[in-house]
């Protein structure tokens, strides 16, 4: 994709009798049978500016230069569109569903309520895998906390409970203190400083 920076080279090579001004340049209007240069121009760091002083419109001088109007502004960069890659379903003490953590790849993680929307206004948040947690804990073992669904997940398929957060680790809350009473458990961070330093925190809880 071409630069502003470049497109400005571009419009000013295309002109005649170019002149530069304290503001920019003036030249000849392509568009019409000019003699005395009659087009001012300019540019900033969003658009090229142009006026032609005997009243050619834009388009006409655009066109007049071979050029596309979409090259007199600055072209923001498609950005990549996000697919879905898992949901994980957060339940209450009893299994029901209570609401979602959505991970989209490129990487980024949302929460939604059980509607359509992206809030969880008015939803009181519980651990990930809470059901499957208190049937550990009754049976004496380890709850390990993670710092994603994902790894929960695969700590499950080998035989290990963990739970984690919605929005992890530093979004803990007082109110997840009480699902783990009697319960030892194992704070695993991610080998970053904000991941010991919201594991720290939790322990510390």
């Amino acid at each position: 994709m071409e630069s502003l920076d470049e497109n400005w080279s571009l419009f000013c090579s295309k002109l005649e009798k170019v002149k530069q001004t304290s503001n920019g340049i003036e030249a000849l209007c392509p568009s019409h049978n000019d003699k005395s240069p009659s087009l001012t121009a300019s540019y900033t760091k969003e658009r090229i500016l142009f006026k032609c002083q005997a009243g050619c419109s834009f388009e006409s001088v655009v066109s007049a230069l071979g050029m596309e109007e979409s090259q007199f502004f600055v072209q923001e960069e498609k950005t990549k569109s996000k697919t879905i890659e898992a949901v994980y379903r957060y339940e209450d003490k009893d299994g029901n569903h209570v609401m979602d953590v959505v991970r989209f790849k490129p990487k980024d993680f949302r929460p939604k309520d059980l509607t359509v929307r992206w809030s969880l206004d008015g939803v009181t948040r519980v651990p990930y895998r809470l059901p499957q947690m208190l049937a550990a804990i009754k049976e004496g073992r380890d709850i390990m906390v993670l710092e994603g669904e994902k790894d929960c997940d695969n700590a499950a398929k080998i035989g290990l409970t963990a739970t984690t957060f919605c929005g992890g680790t530093g979004k803990w809350s007082e109110e997840y203190s009480k699902w783990f009473q009697e319960a030892k458990v194992i704070c695993l961070p991610d080998n970053d400083h904000a991941g010991r330093k919201g594991m720290a925190f939790i322990a510390s809880r």
